[in-house]
Order: structure tokens, then C-alpha cells, then sequence
């Protein structure tokens, strides 16, 4: 690939115009990237605005970089995101020459589809990738051009240029650097800039992957953009629980009780009834063999006990059934065939063949709970930070609250087991992280419960009243808690 040199603009724009569209809006967005942390220096009368509508621009090009899925109008999103920068950025004198660049920088990464001429898109990426570090130094620019060089590069063999840190391996200038770090702190600082934040430090980073995600943002209707951050935080934090629903689902539905004013989960009906009663009770006949003989079971021992619970509660639940009898399963066969801490007898490996038979057939019935448990095998959750933990300390009391029966009970067991698996590692030697199924039945649940916030807030239900929520320590407000832990769930499961 022959050498690009972004320092000379004419050099810049000449290459550009023999790249495509989505080349163009990668190294345009990679640039302005680079140089975002810069809004920083807006000041409390711009930081809003400016970053909301820069961010939204970088997102736009970004996204429109990878990808067209069919429901994105690409030309209207970076005409709204180019438009709202421009009016929004304020004169260079009153904002300081670095907070306006940075800005212009973002509505120029955004402005490649606004227009679809072939010359304003080339004007726009190349200015984006030459004035990438503008009115920093000298060593900044020529650093940024350098990272330019790179990227194209990249491109140039066919690697997808976001999964690089937008720097690349060059240094980072230290203006830049510092302001990166200033900026990470003012947007931890306040709730409404967490998915942004979150967005920002990934792509920083080369590791943000969740385009789905992001594109159902990209897609927010525009009087929404027109009400400010809050708003547009708000429905992140819908899509966000809408998009943890639908990619970590569980075969029931969450209603809340009129009477009670809780909430509770209503399993979906069991399909070809007769299979599945065999198949129990022969789990039941085999739990019964192996604890009279002498196979090292007993009332006590967990797997006994989870599927006696299983068999005398849980049975009309297909989802909790397989997800118990999997757990089984994996303790069962690590614990006769690895460790060898049961006897390999024949009642150990008549109750084990007879658990994943109930397994297997409750997945040949149901195909959505077949699904959930291919999604869930897929999972590498992450460990709980100190500050996670504390917030799924204080969360517990409250959702056990605001659900009964079933439902709470499960708050009540599978909190504490994310909690104290991500604490002390199991005298076995299990991982120290938290099981995928009960962290799959704590985060889609409250999910579930975050979505039906604003409908049921408005119609006075008790569920959310702020009494019950006052008993966290952290001081949350009902949504704030919601919010936080839909949050959390993404977080732990690779999403964001």
C-alpha cells in the first residue's frame, strides 16, 4: 500500500477519494475519536450540550462505518448528528480553540452520509483524519497524522480498525492524555453520561463490540436528542433493559399483583406433559436409589437437595427445571468422573443418565428454553468489583420487596450466590465467578421490572414507592437502582 501523508491535506483528500464510504466514516470517526476527550475543556455552560451532540455524531459515523442494517437511515442519522454539532458548538473564542475543534471534528465524522456527493464526504474524512489533534502542538498533529497513516494501513489488509485503541500504538500526546483521563472522571461523575462513558473508554480501547446495542441508540427518535442528556439517558436505559430481555430470556413473564402491589413470574405452560411427568419421576426414583445406598449422597448433599426442591416446587417450570437439573448435571459428572469424590456406582450413574435425560427432554419441548440454555453456555461473565457487590447488597432487600412467592425467593437465594461466588472461591476450586444461571434470572428479571417502571409509576403502584427503596444504603431512587443494575447486568456479561 503505497504511503499516505496526512499532514498535507491535498495528500489526504486525494487518497480518500478512492476509498468507500464506510472507509471514510472508520477513519473519520477513529480521528475525531482521538481528540474528543478535548470537550472536557467546554466548561459547565457547553459540557452538556456539546457532548451529547458530539458523541451522538461520533456514534452516528462510527456505527454507519460497519454496517448498514436496513432499518437505519443512515443519511437522515448524520444529517441530524452533523446538524445538531454545528448549531450547538459555540464560537471558538468563547469555548477555546481545542473544546471547538473537537466538536467540529465529531460533526465532520458525522457529515460523510449527510450528503452522499462524493466531494463533501472526502472533504469531511480527510479533514477529520488531517486535523485530527488540532491546536494542541506540534507533536500532537504529527502524532495524529502518524495514527492516520496506521489506520489506513490497517485497513489496507483488511482488519476491522475498531477493534484498535484509536491511538494505535502511537503515544498519546500528553494533552491529550490528560484531558482523556479528566474526561473519563467528569462523565463517571454524573448517571446520565454512563452509557456514554462506557461507549467512549471501549472505543478508546479497541474493544467495543455491541453494535446492535448501539444502533438501536443511533435510531432515538430526534425529539427525544432535542430534550437533552436526561432524556436521551432515559431511553438508554430502556433500550438497554429491552436488549438484556431479549438476548439473556428466560421461558416466563414478570406481571405485577394489583392486590399486592409485587411482583412475580408466571412460567410458561409445559409442553407434551407426559414425557416430562416420566422424566421427573424418574429423576425422583433415581434421587431415592442413590441416597439409601452407599454412593456418597445424602439429604444434605447440594444436589440432593436442588433437585428435591426441583421436584416438589418447581416442576411446572420447564425454564427452572432445566437450568437446575443442568447445574445437577455439571456437579454429578465433574464429581464422579473428574474428582471422584462420588463412587462411580451404579446408582450414582443411574441418577446422573436419568437428570440429563430431563435435560435433553426438556429441551426437545421447548425450544425457547433450548435457546436460553445455548446463549447461556456461551457466557464468560466477569468478576464483581467491591462497588458492584455493595450494589447488589442493598439491591436485595428491595427486590425481594417488590416481588413474592417464587420470585422473591429466588432475589433472595441467587443475590447472595453471585455475591459470595465472586467473594471466596469454592473449596472445590470452582472459578470465583458468579453462576450464569441465576445471574441470567436476577438481571432479565429486574430488566423485565425496569421496563414496566414508567407505565406503573404513573398508575401510583406501591411496588415503587420510595419508602421501600429508602432501605438501600446507597440512598437510590427507585429508577436509579433499576437503572443501575440493568447496568451492572450488561457489564457482567460482556455487553458493554
Amino acid at each position: 500500500m503505497a504511503e499516505v501523508d496526512f499532514s498535507d491535506f491535498e495528500s489526504a483528500k486525494a487518497w480518500f477519494e478512492t476509498q468507500t464510504i464506510e472507509v471514510r466514516h472508520l477513519m473519520s470517526s477513529q480521528a475525531a475519536l482521538r481528540v474528543s476527550a478535548n470537550l472536557c475543556l467546554s466548561g459547565t455552560n457547553h459540557f452538556d450540550t456539546l457532548v451529547l451532540t458530539s458523541f451522538r455524531a461520533l456514534l452516528t459515523s462510527a456505527g454507519r462505518g460497519i454496517g448498514r442494517p436496513a432499518d437505519v437511515d443512515w443519511v437522515a442519522a448524520s444529517s441530524a448528528a452533523y446538524s445538531a454539532v454545528v448549531s450547538a458548538t459555540p464560537s471558538r473564542r468563547s469555548a477555546g480553540l481545542s473544546t471547538s475543534d473537537a466538536a467540529l471534528s465529531a460533526a465532520d465524522a458525522a457529515a460523510l452520509s449527510a450528503s452522499n456527493a462524493p466531494s463533501n464526504a472526502t472533504r469531511s474524512a480527510a479533514g477529520s483524519a488531517h486535523y485530527s489533534a488540532p491546536n494542541v502542538t506540534n507533536f500532537a498533529a504529527r502524532s495524529a497524522s502518524k495514527a492516520a497513516v496506521f489506520a489506513a494501513s490497517i485497513l489496507g489488509e483488511g482488519k476491522d480498525l475498531h477493534g484498535y485503541p484509536v491511538w494505535l500504538d502511537i503515544t498519546v500526546p500528553p494533552a491529550i492524555l490528560e484531558n482523556h483521563y479528566q474526561f473519563l472522571k467528569m462523565l463517571a461523575a454524573d448517571p446520565k453520561w454512563q452509557f456514554w462513558h462506557d461507549w467512549y473508554l471501549a472505543m478508546w480501547e479497541g474493544r467495543f463490540e455491541n453494535w446492535d446495542l448501539a444502533f438501536e441508540v443511533i435510531k432515538i427518535e430526534k425529539k427525544v436528542w432535542e430534550q437533552g442528556a436526561e432524556a436521551v439517558a432515559t431511553e438508554i436505559e430502556r433500550i438497554q433493559a429491552k436488549y438484556f430481555t431479549t438476548q439473556h430470556p428466560l421461558a416466563e413473564t414478570i406481571q405485577l399483583n394489583p392486590e399486592t402491589n409485587r411482583f412475580f413470574a408466571t412460567p410458561i405452560p409445559i409442553q407434551n406433559a407426559p414425557l416430562i411427568g416420566a422424566l421427573l419421576s424418574r429423576v425422583q426414583d433415581s434421587v431415592e436409589d442413590a441416597t439409601l445406598g452407599n454412593n456418597g449422597l445424602n439429604e444434605q448433599s447440594r444436589e440432593v437437595r436442588v433437585l428435591n426442591r426441583t421436584l416438589s416446587r418447581y416442576s411446572n417450570d420447564p425454564q427452572r427445571v432445566e437450568m437446575d437439573f443442568t447445574s445437577v448435571a455439571v456437579g454429578l459428572r465433574r464429581q464422579i468422573h473428574d474428582t471422584a469424590e462420588l463412587p462411580n456406582s451404579e446408582d450414582n450413574l443411574a441418577l446422573l443418565e436419568a437428570v440429563e435425560d430431563g435435560v435433553r427432554g426438556i429441551r426437545a419441548a421447548h425450544s425457547d428454553v433450548a435457546e436460553n440454555r445455548l446463549i447461556i453456555a456461551q457466557q464468560s461473565l466477569r468478576e464483581l468489583s467491591a462497588d458492584q457487590v455493595e450494589l447488589l447488597e442493598d439491591a436485595k432487600p428491595v427486590l425481594v420487596a417488590i416481588s413474592e412467592d417464587i420470585m422473591a425467593e429466588d432475589f433472595a437465594a441467587d443475590i447472595p450466590s453471585l455475591i459470595n461466588d465472586a467473594l471466596l472461591p469454592l473449596p472445590s476450586g470452582a472459578p470465583a465467578l458468579p453462576g450464569a444461571d441465576a445471574a441470567t434470572r436476577v438481571f432479565n428479571r429486574v430488566s423485565h421490572i425496569r421496563l414496566m417502571y414508567d407505565r406503573f409509576v404513573q398508575g401510583g403502584a406501591k411496588a415503587f414507592d420510595s419508602k421501600t427503596f429508602k432501605t438501600a444504603r446507597l440512598g437510590l431512587t427507585a429508577i436509579s437502582m433499576l437503572s443501575a443494575l440493568v447496568s451492572l447486568g450488561l457489564v457482567l456479561f460482556g455487553v458493554m
